[in-house]
């Protein structure tokens, strides 16, 4: 009986030297939008590619997914996940901010042949260089852990990409030829996307702006409603207009979906004004911050204000997208989600096609 209580704690004891766990130093969020950045700014560079993606967000739920990796300390990119993943190794002191985009540059120059099958299985560098460089993208989330003297950083991203697949097609003077239909055009960084959305400025960790870029204090509720009979999506913060619309028949309450700022604030002077606009020959909303987009609402009229938000993620701390997708009737506004992530996956099928980041908010 001695003898079992001694092998078994033995086992234990190996079991848990073995399962390596390492140390929690997780990404702030602004350095997950600098690495979303990067991302964008490494991926654009690759000259003549037909295909290449914009990243758009920072996925909370990936990035808790790619922190438990992290502190899993992961020697092998796992299979039972949905998310494509890629992880580096880097010395103890290294930030993993701007290392894991090198790298799989560096990597990439080194194993992409175009048109040529890449299987690369057994190769970390040649895995890394797949998945960054893959040509699908939508959001991502990084995690980071100390495993002994090591840093390892996990990044998981919307799509997976193929083994046997190239990450992506080239060809001299054909930049962003071959776009999907929900991302269309090449934005600032050469990649496929959605007018310019995509497109930002890395983060400054500077006292000076990070005093006038914070968090408003005064948020409001935004909720999301939408009408089946007549296929009419709202957005409203006004009780009155919420309470006159909840349980109303046909009517699904959708909200909250994110809170946006009562008014402007010196706390945050990029805020902008939501503004609401109507159809009444198609009894259609829709909601635009960017003065410059708003000339082609032709039949639209304002009629108001619903509150405020800004162009980009982490701008005063903002973490919640509000995606808009073009339909026959005209655009649609969406929380991020299972419905969003439905249209997003079908490619026009249900003829609502990709359109952009409207705004953002906060939770």
């Amino acid at each position: 009986m001695w003898l079992v209580g001694v092998v078994c704690a033995a086992l234990c004891l190996s079991g848990n030297v073995l399962a390596e766990t390492g140390i929690p130093k997780p990404f702030h969020r602004r350095d997950q939008v600098t690495m979303r950045i990067l991302h964008n700014m490494a991926r654009g560079s690759r000259l003549n590619h037909l295909n290449m993606e914009c990243l758009i967000s920072t996925n909370d739920y990936m990035v808790k997914y790619a922190q438990t990796a992290a502190e899993k300390c992961i020697r092998a990119v796992p299979n039972d996940t949905t998310y494509g993943v890629a992880y580096i190794r880097l010395p103890k002191d290294a930030a993993g901010v701007k290392e894991f985009t090198e790298k799989a540059t560096e990597y990439d120059d080194l194993f992409y042949s175009p048109g040529e099958e890449e299987h690369c299985a057994a190769d970390d560098r040649c895995q890394l260089h797949k998945q960054v460089f893959w040509h699908e993208a939508h959001e991502m989330g990084c995690g980071r852990a100390i495993c002994g003297d090591e840093t390892v950083v996990v990044c998981a991203y919307s799509y997976k990409h193929e083994p046997l697949s190239p990450p992506y097609l080239q060809f001299p003077g054909a930049q962003c030829l071959q776009c999907s239909e929900y991302k269309p055009s090449c934005n600032s960084y050469n990649l496929c996307c959605n007018d310019d959305s995509g497109y930002e400025l890395i983060p400054t960790p500077s006292s000076e702006i990070a005093q006038c870029s914070q968090r408003p204090d005064k948020l409001n509720r935004l909720m999301r409603f939408w009408h089946q009979p007549t296929t009419k999506n709202m957005l409203l913060t006004d009780p009155t207009e919420i309470a006159m619309l909840s349980g109303q028949p046909g009517m699904t309450e959708y909200g909250p979906i994110g809170r946006v700022a009562t008014m402007p604030t010196a706390k945050c002077p990029q805020l902008m004004p939501i503004n609401r606009f109507y159809n009444e020959e198609l009894n259609f909303n829709y909601y635009e911050i960017r003065s410059e987009r708003m000339h082609a609402l032709r039949g639209y009229k304002n009629i108001g204000i619903i509150g405020y938000a800004v162009k980009g993620e982490n701008i005063c701390e903002a973490d919640v997208p509000v995606y808009v997708f073009n339909s026959p009737k005209g655009p649609i506004h969406l929380q991020r989600g299972e419905e969003a992530t439905k249209l997003l996956r079908s490619g026009g099928t249900y003829n609502y096609t990709w359109a952009g980041i409207a705004f953002w908010i906060w939770k």
